[in-house]
């Protein structure tokens, strides 16, 4: 018997009438066929199948066909319609193939049926179902090219995939009259490729898929001038016409300056402010409520009351930023009577909302922005009294995040550290707190107040020590088939330490268990309460899961920094697989990687190129995921 396989071109007996189809999938009796006739997918045995044997074309016949000088009915001879036709070897389609196409089905009179399916269909699938047996070509190497502009074969495969489909449809034109539009088309091209890329002509949709390419900063930094000088081009080609892709690369660019624009306030103002009518986006309106509130335009000098408008644009949908710069407002009477409650309770909810994005360890939010202004509002008591010790914990956090966020290069964000490092200072000079120890008591209801109740269990394990002293190892509990759970997120200002640990470690000194049988097992937990044990009158905590308790331990609980035990650094590489897209990070123990190399990375897809973004040296205690969770870059790519 035949061995079979997918894709095979078969014919069988079905309720009395020969049929045809193609194997979809074969199986050790039956096959799946997908039958034409029927459009429909049917079970047959494999001692009903027939194979129809495929024509092979040489590679002058291919020819042949491709610039229509022979028809697949004159290809099968007397055979079935439906005979499969394959290629001897890959054939690479040309513009002169298509150019001889064009004029031989002109001369040949055939109408839009005839060509579909006696050169189109068949090609088609050459091109894009067959394993792309026929490839388009690749522009030569003497004409100038730049990625991502289109080059011959992205032109070959648009006029199969889209313009040629369309001059075929049932309820197109003549073929005769329309196709010489494909070989204007076509000698459009090659006219064009004789001039230098900044004097062609492009289509809108291509110049917008190039600025989308190159718009974002990092991409930007390893461009070329003719790259930058294309790119410029084609921003100010499109906005004439209201682009809201070229307006974006061009408000944005000069908001600040990038490498393509230097830093052009009024420029910004009027790409945005133009982006914000079209489409009514509450970024912009953040955007604009930033320039009218540092006063870009007006040589620093203040306009509240615009940014007021725009900033309660941006809170009305959901922009992060406004709301808490509309709090800023509040707090200091900016174009608005001054009311430090509503900002304190404006900046409380956003610190709960943006809490739940550092434990899952994405540090590109506005969390260091939130507990900085927190801590500020602690460190004035508006929020009804003055609080030093909570200041100086929101601020702690501030730092820990925004040295996070730094990698990611967004702007501003420079000053923002700079920001919340003197307010720490400051707050320490002060006097109003004690300056952070190397061990500290713990509060484990503090330690733990983000981790408990609305997060995940935890996972505790007791363990004596010869001393006499108690161990406390607490972990989030990983779920079913989980290898590694998150890490905890801690923050202990007496150690003035802020960070994230795979593990929290504590130690009860002169520590007794009590309320619990089987003291080596692992316990899970969601809460933790103060307990008292009158007969001892120690002090320590009940250890709970909803409303039963799991363990109890007394003793005094104390913390000691893993930092402060080790400042061991590794490198890693922040990168992304699609320009604009989300970064990851991947361990970097190669030299002489750069930001803007390409490099690659092990995927679910195998080898995979990315792009670096950025390149920092963290402690464990800087990580959002355990350090065996991170994969290594592999090896560097061509540059």
């Amino acid at each position: 018997m035949h061995a079979f396989k997918v894709d095979d071109t078969v014919t069988f007996d079905f309720k009395g009438k020969e049929r045809h189809g193609v194997i979809l999938k074969v199986g050790k009796k039956n096959a799946s066929v997908w039958i034409q006739e029927l459009y429909d997918e049917r079970t047959i045995p494999l001692d009903r199948l027939t194979i129809v044997a495929p024509i092979v074309l040489s590679e002058a016949q291919v020819r042949q066909f491709c610039r229509y000088e022979v028809k697949r009915s004159e290809l099968i001879g007397g055979r079935p319609e439906y005979t499969p036709l394959t290629l001897e070897k890959p054939y690479v389609i040309t513009f002169d193939d298509i150019l001889a196409a064009v004029r031989n089905i002109q001369a040949s009179g055939d109408d839009n049926s005839t060509v579909q399916k006696q050169w189109f269909n068949s090609l088609y699938n050459f091109m894009f179902e067959d394993d792309e047996r026929v490839s388009p070509e690749k522009t030569p190497r003497h004409i100038e090219t730049l990625e991502p502009l289109p080059g011959r074969d992205a032109y070959i495969r648009r006029l199969f995939s889209i313009e040629l489909r369309a001059l075929l449809s049932d309820h197109a034109a003549p073929i005769g009259e329309t196709i010489s539009q494909i070989g204007r088309y076509v000698e459009h091209i090659i006219a064009e490729e004789k001039k230098p890329v900044v004097e062609r002509e492009y289509r809108d949709d291509e110049k917008e898929e190039y600025l989308r390419r190159f718009g974002n900063n990092d991409r930007l930094k390893k461009a070329t001038e003719l790259e930058l000088t294309v790119y410029r081009k084609f921003i100010e080609d499109l906005i004439p016409r209201d682009d809201p892709i070229a307006l974006s690369c061009k408000g944005y660019g000069c908001y600040g300056g990038d490498p393509a624009y230097e830093c052009d306030w009024k420029t910004a103002l009027e790409c945005v402010t133009r982006l914000f009518e079209l489409t009514g986006d509450p970024t912009y309106a953040n955007t604009l409520g930033y320039i009218y509130y540092y006063g870009r335009c007006w040589n620093g000098e203040p306009q509240y009351e615009e940014a007021f408008k725009f900033f309660s644009i941006g809170a009305a949908g959901f922009v992060y930023e406004s709301r808490y710069k509309l709090a800023d407002m509040f707090a200091n009477g900016y174009g608005v009577p001054q009311n430090t409650k509503v900002a304190y309770s404006i900046v409380a909810e956003l610190y709960d909302q943006n809490l739940s994005y550092i434990l899952d360890g994405r540090f590109d939010c506005k969390f260091a922005d939130i507990a900085l202004r927190l801590g500020s509002y602690n460190e004035s008591g508006y929020g009804g009294y003055v609080d030093p010790y909570d200041a100086y914990k929101y601020y702690l956090q501030a730092s820990f995040a925004i040295r996070q966020r730094l990698q990611f290069e967004q702007y501003g964000d420079q000053s923002v550290a700079d920001g919340i490092r003197r307010r720490l200072d400051d707050l320490l000079e002060s006097g109003k707190i004690r300056k952070p120890g190397k061990t500290t008591k713990a509060a484990l209801h503090s330690l733990l107040a983000c981790h408990l109740k609305k997060y995940r269990k935890l996972r505790l394990v007791i363990k004596r020590m010869a001393n006499g002293d108690v161990k406390l190892a607490i972990r989030v509990a990983p779920f079913k088939h989980e290898k590694y759970p998150p890490k905890l997120f801690i923050t202990e200002p007496d150690a003035g330490f802020c960070g994230m640990l795979e593990t929290l470690n504590v130690r009860v000194k002169n520590g007794i268990v009590v309320g619990t049988e089987d003291v080596d097992a692992p316990k899970y937990f969601d809460g933790v309460a103060p307990y008292h044990d009158p007969a001892s009158k120690t002090d320590g905590v009940a250890f709970r899961l909803g409303d039963k308790t799991q363990a109890i331990v007394t003793g005094e609980m104390l913390f000691t920094p893993p930092d402060r035990i080790s400042k061991k650094k590794r490198r890693f590489a922040s990168v992304y697989f699609s320009p604009g897209g989300k970064r990851y990070d991947y361990l970097l123990d190669l030299d002489g990687v750069a930001v803007g190399d390409v490099v690659y990375v092990m995927t679910d897809r195998g080898e995979t190129e990315v792009t670096v973004a950025n390149i920092a040296e963290k402690t464990e205690s800087e990580l959002a995921l355990p350090i065996v969770r991170y994969k290594k870059i592999l090896r560097r790519g061509s540059r």
